[in-house]
């Protein structure tokens, strides 16, 4: 699930907008700074690890993401997995 949702990521930029979109609605310093330190992603990747993050490993996490967001990003990926 959580190279699926890179693959869409990069693929369809539909799906890439609204996650872009979900991701500035909320405050995610903490888990952009933890991701970065931790596994050394840099900026250019950093919104799409933080999207397949908090949509398959957020329990691994630290810095706990908004549910609000947790939910939005597993209802927009259950949209387009299967396209």
């Amino acid at each position: 699930k959580h190279e699926i949702a890179h693959g869409l990521f990069y693929t369809s930029p539909e799906y890439k907008r609204k996650v872009l979109n979900l991701l500035k609605m909320f405050n995610l310093e903490e888990i952009k700074i933890e991701l970065k330190s931790k596994d050394g992603y840099c900026d250019e990747v950093i919104d799409d690890e933080m999207h397949a993050w908090i949509l398959t490993c957020s329990d691994e996490l630290k810095s706990k993401p908004p549910e609000k967001l947790k939910e939005e990003l597993e209802r927009l990926f259950e949209k387009y997995e299967n396209i």
